[in-house]
């Protein structure tokens, strides 16, 4: 009769304490990770949104998103970024007859990966954001044309996403 060796159940700790002590040296090298990918996002998505702000801009002389017949709104501003343009702002489906400028962000707007929300609120000239309260995606402040990251969230050098 041959003797079957196996380990024992000493050696087998081991080896699992082994492997905790190696996961654990491991999961917050993929936090930071996962963090600097969603900082990386954050600044993508305000690119994509501030550029497309801004050739609006270009294009209505002058006027930022989110105006329309002298009232502000949120709604105004994604169906402007969203929607083909006529000069006044009106928004249409892309490839309606009189509105020639647009879509600037055919996908719509995209989520703040922060809190994963898409929508915007708009301040208008006169009136500015107070800082973030994570209520919405993105906060714009029509008077100087900037648009925030609604989040309270910091960067690794501990700078506020808010005000990149």
């Amino acid at each position: 009769m041959q003797k079957i060796r196996a380990f024992s159940l000493v050696e087998t700790l081991v080896l699992v304490a082994l492997f905790l002590i190696l996961a654990s040296m491991a999961v917050p090298v993929f936090q930071v990770t996962l963090d600097d990918a969603k900082l990386a996002s954050v600044d993508q998505q305000l690119q994509r949104i501030r550029s497309a702000s801004d050739f609006y801009r270009f294009q209505h002389s002058e006027t930022w998103p989110g105006q329309l017949n002298g009232a502000w709104s949120a709604d105004t501003f994604v169906g402007q970024l969203t929607a083909a343009t006529d000069s006044n702002g009106a928004w249409a489906a892309a490839g309606t007859t009189g509105f020639p400028w647009g879509p600037y962000l055919p996908e719509g707007i995209p989520a703040n990966p922060f809190n994963d929300l898409q929508t915007v609120r708009v301040f208008p000239p006169g009136n500015s954001s107070t800082g973030p309260d994570g209520r919405t995606g993105w906060i714009f402040e029509a008077g100087i044309g900037l648009l925030h990251a609604n989040t309270t969230a910091l960067a690794p050098d501990g700078s506020p996403i808010y005000e990149r």
